[in-house]
C-alpha cells in the first residue's frame, strides 16, 4: 500500500460548526471587557466574539 497523499488547500469546515477559535486563553477581566463591549453593541458575547474574529480574519487576509 502506498503512502496516503496529503490533501492540498484549506480543509473545508461547515459554517454551522464555525465557532470562536480556541487558540487563545482569555483572562476573566478580558472577558468582562468583551462582555461590556458586546452589550454596548447589543450583541451576545459569543456573537460579538465571532464578529471580531471574522474581522480579524479579514484583516489577516488583506495583508
Amino acid at each position: 500500500m502506498g503512502k496516503k497523499k496529503k490533501r492540498r488547500g484549506r480543509p473545508r469546515i461547515d459554517p454551522d460548526r464555525r465557532r470562536v477559535p480556541q487558540s487563545f486563553a482569555a483572562t476573566s477581566d478580558e472577558i468582562a471587557r468583551w462582555a461590556l463591549a458586546a452589550e454596548r453593541e447589543g450583541l451576545s458575547l459569543s456573537a460579538w466574539l465571532r464578529k471580531v474574529a471574522e474581522a480579524a480574519a479579514r484583516k489577516r487576509k488583506r495583508r
